[in-house]
């Protein structure tokens, strides 16, 4: 196949589509031509070009009223394909090696399992060391790291079914068993985005979750390093909890997930 111009010319429009494409995929309603081109700071005749073309392959569709252009069928045909290529488990497993590296202890993914969350994959730490988690395991939500940390950014309705669903066991004296309690533990995840199970589950072992988001927005799964309490101590929450939130986020944008732009 012959294509015009130089290499560096067509890397550039490719650069440009796509540049129009995210755009187009981080609104809800549309753009108009004058938008697209003001906000990709591409001057309107480009933006034309790039827009008929779109359109002629499907990636991009004009609203015939507003006339606003919108994401194409052709970008949920993509999309379709895209995650049936995707095995969360193979995309996590480089940033949990490094997680349980750099942390020394084991790292963890957990995904919810009904009321639960199950473990799905797991890195060890390089000394040898107890295993506090295993894969395949299931543990409650309400205080395990993982299981508060998908509590935490579950839609409001899914929290409020799982809440309702019955009383909180105690399994040390350190469980939360008050649902205002753990709610207040949840919107405090939200904030600083990490959880810690301190030893709620299990006396002498600690965890610090941080989640996984999907690229649909929602939250996928959690991260998390466990250990025992003597060396995942409290002095070390602020130096782990940033090393996990780190592959939360790797994780995150291996399966397409795109964090909200910051508001000025």
């Amino acid at each position: 196949m012959h294509i015009n111009g130089s290499p560096e010319a067509t890397v550039r429009s490719v650069i440009r589509a796509l540049e129009v494409l995210d755009l187009l995929g981080q609104s809800q309603i549309g753009l108009g031509l004058t938008q697209i081109s003001e906000q990709t700071h591409l001057n309107s005749s480009t933006v034309h070009r790039l827009l008929t073309t779109l359109a002629a392959r499907g990636y991009v569709r004009q609203d015939g009223a507003s006339k606003k252009y919108l994401l194409g069928p052709q970008c949920l045909r993509l999309t379709q394909a895209a995650l049936t290529h995707f095995d969360m488990r193979a995309e996590a497993i480089i940033p949990l090696r490094k997680l349980a590296l750099e942390a020394r202890e084991l790292a963890n993914l957990a995904q919810l399992s009904g009321f639960e969350a199950i473990y799905v994959a797991q890195a060890p730490a390089e000394r040898n060391m107890q295993m506090f988690t295993t894969l395949g395991a299931r543990v409650p939500l309400h205080c395990s790291g993982v299981g508060k940390v998908l509590l935490a950014y579950l839609p409001e309705a899914d929290l409020q079914r799982v809440l309702e669903r019955g009383s909180l066991s105690a399994y040390t004296a350190q469980t939360i068993t008050n649902v205002l309690k753990l709610q207040e533990e949840l919107a405090l995840i939200r904030r600083r985005g990490y959880g810690v199970d301190n030893e709620e589950r299990e006396l002498g072992v600690r965890c610090v979750a941080a989640p996984v988001f999907g690229a649909d927005g929602r939250v996928a799964a959690a991260v998390s390093i466990s250990g025992p309490s003597g060396r995942v101590t409290l002095e070390r929450q602020a130096e782990l909890s940033l090393r996990v939130m780190v592959a939360g986020r790797e994780i995150s944008e291996r399966l397409g997930y795109r964090a909200p732009a910051a508001v000025d």
